[in-house]
């Protein structure tokens, strides 16, 4: 292990690509799971110790990740049963799973690597682990870490893919309870190859958040030291059909390809499995993919050319028992299917698994069919999972269908403002009225499986308990923080604000294509004081601007007074005042010049002197003087806010010697 400090700042490494779940108050994630403005080069400087860690003095297993200096390293212990296991044994990885399922062990455990421990004083249990294992087969690391989530039955409460220092990421937060604690532990894989890293950081659920910037930093600056040669787990080979529809895709070596025997015109296809042997000898399946194109010549229906690759399993004799959610095939493919289902079903009288996705190119339209036995284990329906995708990816690549590449062109010019205007508008219609079923109306399939019409109230009831008037951003247009990447195969996130004259509302939305139209599948929304829009410089106006402003105010205040009526006044202060006060109470504020007679008619004509350099603060004009004249002195301190192209008042206080 080697310790060395490294300068740069963590503000620029992490890209944010997905965020889905619900950004309620208490878990929000720019808090549980920070990647931006984590620390300063200076912070990492004078805190951390960026170290390298080689287990087992292994250069394919040597990692880099920002570490606090104060914390201790803890010795780590890999026993002999975990040098001997599949996880890292290199290119005998296969062989050995394939062993251990014989013997009936059908899941694999991670090696811990490296486990960092905060100081004992600290009573927040904190700690980072590092851990590493083999994947034999090719697999998605999104499966990889849904299976360790479930299978270990931990709470998740958010969750993320992303690009971090250059390596995707899956980023997840769960709750776990140990011995009577509850505990938050942030979830970070990587994919590298064959090896998939996992950093777990945990802490106790009321200590948390002290670490969560900690946690970040090592989330984002983990490196690995060698990189895989291939971003495949097994050697790639490359299909080319000779039938037309063309079919050339990549798959991996270890799976089995074969060509039907015969098919009609304007139709061609494949099937793959992946095979093992049994105890006995006897060779076994562990997951089939057919795939089948169909000319758009031959004029058919996708109905029809559904049910056909439905029928192509059920005439082999699989049974369909029940209709599963094609939900859980979100974000798998480059392009949304036309049409998909998951079945589960009987093989043979044991129960699997059946994914049926239909999709169109420009030539044909391509149908994929996977089926997973459920008697093996996890990792082979994993694998199907995966090559299913890589398949699609490769025959979708570069071919969309005439009537896809129309929806893309409109998904992809959509106009983000508009978007923006289109949902927020709704979110004020729907605190104004108590009422969130409209918006929950236009959420994504996938969010609504998470949320509810009355959870998406609850999460935003301070806005509808404390009565806040949103109205004001139809005033004025969003601003975007940054130019959205439009691209459909990922999530939109618009993220920005609303300079109102009441009030700043800030937004951050994210969307997901769903129906040939982009859903909402996430938002978190804020409010603060006024702010001027950005790029807008406020300058102090000129003196005579300024002598002309001043005596404007001051007359509206002295005809109010002598008429004892402040409908003029009122009706010349700022919208943002306007709304805090009324003409009543502005009459009784100066009530005592009312009683007393005073007659501050008397500056009129006069210029006011200016006893302090008016001066801009937090985007207001403060000025403050004084009238003097033979009958007395009047004196005055004021306040201005811009609305539109306009000092309007938004505070005053006057007294007179």
């Amino acid at each position: 292990m080697k310790r060395f400090t490294l300068a740069f700042s963590l503000i620029i490494f992490p890209m944010l690509i997905w965020c889905s779940d619900l950004h309620a108050k208490r878990f929000d994630p720019d808090r549980f799971l920070p990647i931006k403005d984590l620390f300063s080069a200076e912070d990492i400087r004078r805190l951390f110790y960026n170290i390298r860690f080689k287990p087992l003095g292994r250069e394919d297993l040597a990692f880099n990740m920002l570490v606090p200096k104060n914390w201790k390293d803890m010795p780590v212990k890999v026993t002999k049963e975990q040098l001997t296991s599949s996880l890292l044994q290199g290119e005998n990885a296969k062989e050995a799973y394939q062993k251990a399922l014989k013997q009936g062990i059908q899941r694999l455990t991670d090696v811990t690597m490296a486990r960092i421990r905060a100081p004992k004083h600290e009573k927040g249990y904190a700690t980072i682990e590092v851990t590493c294992f083999r994947t034999p087969f090719e697999t998605n690391i999104k499966d990889w870490v849904d299976f360790i989530i479930h299978f270990q039955k931990w709470e998740r409460l958010l969750a993320r893919q992303g690009m971090y220092n250059g390596r995707k990421v899956k980023d997840v937060l769960f709750r776990v309870k140990q011995k009577g604690e509850a505990f938050l532990t942030r979830l970070t894989a990587s994919k590298h190859g064959t090896r998939i890293f996992i950093i777990y950081c945990s802490a106790l659920e009321s200590f948390y958040c002290r670490y969560a910037k900690i946690f970040g930093a090592a989330a984002v600056s983990f490196t690995v030291k060698q990189k895989s040669p291939s971003p495949f787990a097994e050697p790639m080979k490359t299909y080319s059909g000779k039938r037309r529809p063309l079919l050339k895709f990549r798959y991996p070596s270890s799976w089995t390809i074969k060509e039907p025997e015969k098919v009609s015109r304007g139709t061609s296809g494949v099937d793959l499995s992946i095979r093992f042997k049994g105890e006995k000898g006897q060779k076994k399946i562990g997951a089939f993919l057919h795939v089948k194109a169909i000319s758009h010549s031959l004029k058919e229906s996708t109905d029809s050319i559904f049910q056909k690759l439905k029928r192509d399993f059920t005439a082999a004799g699989i049974k369909l028992i029940e209709a599963g959610d094609a939900a859980r095939l979100r974000g798998r493919f480059i392009r949304p299917p036309l049409k998909a289902e998951v079945w589960d079903v009987s093989i043979g009288g044991e129960k699997g698994e059946l994914v049926l996705a239909l999709f169109s190119r420009r030539d044909c339209y391509v149908g994929l069919g996977l089926l997973v036995p459920g008697a093996f284990g996890f990792v082979e329906s994993l694998a199907g999972y995966r090559e299913m995708e890589i398949v699609a990816a490769d025959l979708l690549s570069g071919q969309p269908s005439k009537e896809a590449a129309k929806k893309s062109v409109s998904l992809e010019k959509v106009d983000p403002k508009k978007l923006v205007n289109k949902t927020m508008y709704l979110f004020v219609d729907a605190v104004k009225s108590g009422d969130f079923s409209k918006l929950y109306g236009v959420c994504a399939r996938s969010w609504k499986k998470e949320i509810t019409a009355q959870s998406l109230a609850d999460a935003f009831s301070s806005f509808v308990e404390n009565k806040i008037d949103l109205s004001v951003i139809k005033e004025v247009d969003p601003v975007l923080e940054e130019r959205p990447r439009i691209r459909l195969d990922r999530p939109l996130v618009l993220k920005g604000k609303y300079y109102a004259s009441m009030m700043t509302v800030k937004f951050k939305l994210t969307y997901g294509v769903e129906d040939d139209q982009w859903k909402l599948m996430g938002m978190n929304i804020g409010t603060g004081a006024p702010e001027p829009p950005p790029g807008r410089v406020l300058k102090v106006p000129p003196r005579t601007k300024l002598v002309k402003l001043v005596n404007s105010t001051m007359m509206d205040l002295a005809s109010s007074v002598k008429r004892n009526d402040f409908t003029r006044m009122y009706n010349n202060i700022s919208q943002l005042w306007q709304r805090q006060t009324s003409k009543e109470k502005l009459a009784h504020i100066f009530s005592s010049f009312v009683e007393n007679d005073i007659d501050l008619m008397v500056i009129k004509g006069r210029e006011p002197v200016f006893d302090t350099t008016p001066r801009i603060e937090n985007g207001e004009l403060h000025v403050k003087g004084y009238y003097d004249t033979s009958k007395m002195k009047v004196l005055f301190n004021l306040k201005y806010w811009m609305e539109g192209e306009d000092w309007r008042l938004m505070s005053v206080h006057v007294r007179t010697k």
